[in-house]
C-alpha cells in the first residue's frame, strides 16, 4: 500500500484459535443432504425389499425427505423416485387392493382387468426410475461417501 497506512491486526494465541474454530465451525458437519441419507440409510439399502404397504409408506416418507434438501444436480431424480413409489401406494389404493396382498396369487386372481391395468402402470413408472436409482446411489457416494446398495 503506497499512500496509506497498512493495517494489521495482532491476535492473541487464544484470540486465533477463537477465530479459526469459528471459521472451521461454519464449514463443519455434513449438509443437509448427506445427514439425510446418512439418517435413512438403513431404509434406503432396504428399498422394494420388503413389498408391503407399511414399507412402501415408508420408503416414500424417506425419498420425499430427501428430493426435499437434494443438490440440484440429483433432486430431480430423488423426486422421481419418491413420486413413482407414491404412485405405487396411491394405485393399489385406488383399486382397493392392499399392496402386501400382491404375493399371493389368490387375491391377485380377484383384480379385474381394470384394477390389473391400474397397476402394471404404477408399477411399470415404478421401474423406469432404475437409472434414477442407480443415479442417486452415485450421488450418494461421491457427495456424501455413503454406499447405498
Amino acid at each position: 500500500m503506497s499512500a496509506g497506512k497498512a493495517w494489521t491486526v495482532n491476535l492473541t494465541g487464544g484470540a486465533a484459535a477463537a477465530v479459526l474454530l469459528g471459521l472451521l465451525g461454519a464449514c463443519s458437519g455434513p449438509s443437509a443432504y448427506c445427514q439425510t441419507v446418512q439418517d435413512d440409510e438403513q431404509v434406503l439399502d432396504s428399498f422394494d425389499s420388503d413389498r408391503t404397504t407399511e414399507a412402501y409408506t415408508g420408503y416414500t416418507a424417506v425419498l420425499t425427505d430427501i428430493s426435499e434438501v437434494a443438490p440440484a444436480e440429483s433432486k430431480k431424480q430423488w423426486t422421481t423416485i419418491a413420486s413413482a413409489t407414491r404412485g405405487v401406494l396411491q394405485a393399489h389404493d385406488e383399486v382397493g387392493f392392499a399392496l402386501d396382498d400382491m404375493a399371493d396369487a389368490d387375491e391377485r386372481a380377484s383384480l379385474s382387468e381394470s384394477d390389473i391395468a391400474v397397476l402394471e402402470e404404477a408399477y411399470a413408472s415404478f421401474n423406469d426410475t432404475q437409472a434414477d436409482r442407480e443415479a442417486v446411489v452415485k450421488d450418494a457416494q461421491s457427495s456424501c461417501d455413503i454406499d447405498l446398495k
